[in-house]
């Protein structure tokens, strides 16, 4: 990795050990010690109390110790532990890195457990490359449904179960529309079919 120049950001589990200031000490540990040493970042639009120090990790060696954790946000406070191998880089810019990484992350998830990324059977490359064009649309859809009906807090997974529940209604609408028309119930389950 280091040969062909690529460094890496990544998150660490908070058990790993770490030395720091002379001492070994877990990374959830390591918090405690110097919660007097945040401060307030803001980075697009969030902002984070953050810690940063170059600190040696066992089995990964000198490393650059982002500590961050996001202000003002619903639910629980959660610490993050982000590493990089490149040393000399801000805390901004670490955390920026990690949460445009995250977010790729998230689309991947999202586009297997919900969109059927994983799930396609398929014998050439054109119809590969079409399935992942049609999750990528899929996903695409969801993300602009739900920033225009305003329900950011909803993931993409709920979306679907969201816009399933939608459907249901407005076919449930549609019969009743029908069947005051006209009551013949075959006319109404032909339409529909």
């Amino acid at each position: 990795m280091h040969a062909r120049g690529w460094h890496y950001i990544s998150e660490s589990k908070p058990n790993r050990w770490a030395w720091y200031e002379g001492n070994r000490v877990k990374l959830d540990g390591m918090r405690l010690l110097v919660r007097h040493m945040f401060s307030d970042h803001y980075i697009e639009g969030n902002l984070y109390s953050c810690f940063q120090k170059e600190v040696h990790v066992e089995s990964l060696g000198d490393i650059s110790l982002v500590m961050k954790e996001r202000l003002f946000q619903k639910g629980p406070d959660v610490m993050h532990f982000l590493v990089s191998d490149t040393m000399g880089i801000g805390a901004d810019e670490v955390v920026l890195e990690y949460d445009r990484r995250h977010r790729i992350e998230e689309f991947y998830r999202d586009g297997k457990q919900s969109l059927g990324l994983g799930e396609y059977m398929v014998r050439d490359s054109r119809a590969s490359n079409r399935h992942w064009r049609w999750v990528f649309l899929a996903y695409t859809l969801l993300v602009l449904v739900r920033d225009a009906e305003g329900l950011v807090e909803k993931t993409i997974g709920q979306m679907c179960d969201w816009i399933r529940e939608k459907c249901a209604e407005v076919l449930v609408s549609r019969a009743c529309t029908m069947a005051r028309r006209s009551p013949e119930t075959k006319q109404i389950v032909q339409a529909l079919l």
